[in-house]
Order: C-alpha cells, then sequence, then structure tokens
C-alpha cells in the first residue's frame, strides 16, 4: 500500500513538473512579445498622446444659403446639430486666456491614462442684452466703436474671443449667427436683441478690394492669400483701380467658386466661423439659424444705406446708443475710390455677383444695376 502511494505521488510530482513548465513558457513568450509593443520596465505601455485630427477632407460648404426654399445644405463632422431646447450646446471651447498659447488644433490636446482628455470650459450662462453680427465691410467696425464709447458694460457682456472642440479660434467682433447661438445657446440668444447690418453686396465686394490693398501692403503672405497684385498700392487712376478691381473678382471666383471649400474668402476671412458648414462669401451665411438653413435667425437686419441716416430703431432697442447722436462715419475721409456704381459695367464681373452673391440681392432687395 506504501509502495503504491508512493508510486502515485511520483506521478503526480511528474504531471505538477510539466504543468509548471509550460506555464512558465508560456509567461516567457507572453514577455517577449510584450517587450515587442510596449515598455514592460516603466510599468506601462505607450498610448498616443493626441486624439481626433481635423478632417481635411470634410465636405464643401453651401453654395448658396436661402431664407425660403433651399435644402442643400450638407453638414460638416464639426458643425453640432442644437436642439430647440438645449441651452448649455455641447460646442463650447475654452474661454480665451492671454497668457497661455490656445492650441491651434485638436492635434495638441493631451489624453492621460486617468480620465482622457479634458473636456473644455463651458461658457456660464448670463443675461446679455444684444447680439451684433457684424458682417464684414458693412459699417461695423464703426458701430463697434460707437459701442466702446456709449455701451461699455453692455459691450462687456458678450464680447469674447474662445476655441471650439475642433480647435478654430472665434471671436465675438467678426462672429456669425451659428457661432455665437452654438457659443451661448438658444435661451440667451432668444432672449436678447439681435440685428446685423447688410449692404449692397457690389459695394461690399468693392470696399473690401480696396481695403484689402491697404491692409496687405508691403505684407507678401497677405497680399497672395487675398490675391491682391504687389503693385495695387501705385495705382492713381479711376481706370486702374476699376481694371484691377474685375481681374481680382474674376481670379477669385477661379480659385473659390461656389462649392468648394474655401469660397467664404470671397467674402471676408474665415474668423473662425469657416467651422461650420452654413458659412460662404454670401451675407445671408452669416445671419442662418443653425438648425434651420432657411430661416434668418437675427430678429432685425438693418441696411447701411439708410441706417447712415436714421438710427431711431436701433437706438430704441439699444437705448445706450442715444447719446451718440448718430451712426458713426469714420472711415468716409479715407475713401480714394471711385463710386461702386462705376464697377457694375463689367459683363464678367455681373456674371459672377449674380452667382454667387444672388442671394443677398433676393433676401435683402438689392439691384443687379445699382444706380446712384
Amino acid at each position: 500500500m506504501t509502495m503504491k502511494m508512493t508510486q502515485q505521488n511520483k506521478q503526480l510530482v511528474i504531471v505538477a513538473t510539466s504543468i509548471c513548465t509550460i506555464a512558465l513558457s508560456s509567461l516567457f513568450f507572453g514577455v517577449q512579445i510584450g517587450m515587442s509593443y510596449g515598455d514592460i520596465g516603466t510599468g506601462h505601455i505607450d498610448i498616443p498622446t493626441s486624439f481626433a485630427s481635423v478632417n481635411k477632407d470634410r465636405p464643401h460648404p453651401i453654395s448658396k444659403t436661402r431664407i425660403r426654399g433651399d435644402t442643400s445644405s450638407k453638414k460638416r463632422p464639426s458643425a453640432q446639430r442644437i436642439e430647440e431646447d438645449q441651452t448649455e450646446p455641447k460646442r463650447v471651447g475654452q474661454t480665451h486666456d492671454s497668457s497661455a498659447k490656445l492650441a491651434k488644433t485638436a492635434k495638441t490636446a493631451k489624453t492621460t491614462l486617468k480620465g482622457g482628455p479634458k473636456p473644455p470650459k463651458v461658457r456660464e450662462s448670463k443675461k446679455i442684452p444684444f447680439f451684433f453680427v457684424h458682417i464684414n465691410k458693412t459699417g461695423g467696425t464703426s458701430l463697434f466703436g460707437m459701442f466702446r464709447e456709449y455701451c461699455q458694460l453692455e459691450l462687456d457682456a458678450f464680447s469674447e474671443k474662445w476655441v471650439t472642440e475642433s480647435g478654430i479660434h472665434h471671436r465675438t467682433f467678426h462672429a456669425t449667427s451659428h457661432s455665437l447661438i452654438v457659443r451661448h445657446g438658444y435661451k440667451v440668444w432668444e432672449e436678447a436683441y439681435t440685428f446685423a447690418i447688410v449692404r449692397h453686396p457690389l459695394a461690399r465686394q468693392v470696399s473690401n478690394f480696396f481695403f484689402l490693398i491697404g491692409h496687405c501692403d508691403g505684407r507678401k503672405d497677405c497680399l497672395s492669400d487675398r490675391m491682391i497684385p504687389e503693385d495695387a498700392i501705385d495705382m492713381e487712376t479711376d481706370e486702374e483701380k476699376i481694371e484691377a478691381f474685375h481681374s481680382w473678382m474674376a481670379n477669385l471666383y477661379k480659385a473659390h467658386p461656389p462649392g468648394t471649400p474655401t469660397n467664404y474668402l470671397m467674402g471676408s476671412k474665415g474668423h473662425g466661423n469657416e467651422d461650420y458648414d452654413t458659412f460662404n462669401a454670401t451675407q445671408t451665411s452669416w445671419m442662418v439659424d443653425p438648425n434651420d438653413n432657411n430661416k434668418i435667425a437675427v430678429q432685425k437686419v438693418y441696411k447701411l444705406e439708410e441706417l447712415s441716416t436714421n438710427m431711431d430703431e436701433m437706438v430704441e432697442a439699444i437705448p445706450c446708443l442715444k447719446p451718440a447722436g448718430g451712426m458713426a462715419t469714420k472711415n468716409a475721409s479715407k475713401k480714394t475710390y471711385p463710386h461702386y456704381t462705376k464697377f457694375s459695367k463689367n459683363e464678367k464681373t455681373n456674371r459672377i455677383m449674380r452667382e454667387v452673391f444672388g442671394i443677398d440681392y433676393e433676401n435683402f432687395g438689392y439691384e443687379y444695376d445699382p444706380k446712384r
């Protein structure tokens, strides 16, 4: 009996030894594999330190944005849809901090082993008396100057810079309705007085061209990006200036036609608004509702041509402007180019204006053939 037990014990020892040998071999093999993929010696396997880089191949923006009847808008991945009852949209980026450089793209964001990427800071909800959608070259710079002089407290309530989750920089000074609603939510937007100023589309283009000539003078990158001839600053005669404008319009159309991602450059820089698929070269695109491209989101659209002589309605809505006594016209004396109606005789430019900016003529009641 004792002999039999001894034999069984030996067998058990042999079996146990075999199992241990197999286990140790597997462990050694697994360590070898692990070492080829990660640094086991430091106690962790390497992980990526960035996430979700900006998609450069996102769909093109819509070529036209209509108040009525246009359902052709394509959604970019970066454009979040906002629910009507949503007071704190998902999209909010961090508040601008001048003491630190903000990330230009999502590639600079860090993720850690604990908790993943840090969520962006949400804009604290507060009462904002008005939102002004400042479309470039429509008199908005003068109006902001009046706000700073007469309505500083009201201006401080909403004037800021911020960065969205996609890494795009925005600022109140040139923010669209879409951008402002995403930033603040519908509730804050609808409780405020919201408005914009528009201008004859051809007058806006002419003003923009001659503004850029001075703005980019001596800056080769700026001249190249905005397609301004390097010698444009030296033009003297009206004929030279008119011819240069028409050449500029043709070049812009060729480089940034409707439907391309950069079409907005026919009207202005992006100012962060290119973050959303509603933005293009038109003035209309600055005011559309994020959830309904057929709807203008602002309560009131003023015409610069009329506002320059009558600000009564605006003053009634924004009482702090009452001491101003009228619309500032400080930029009027700086014009050194012909009246915009002088630029309306070129057939090719007229075709471009109708195709690219036709919705603005329609929505705001401007004539294709302006009379001075």
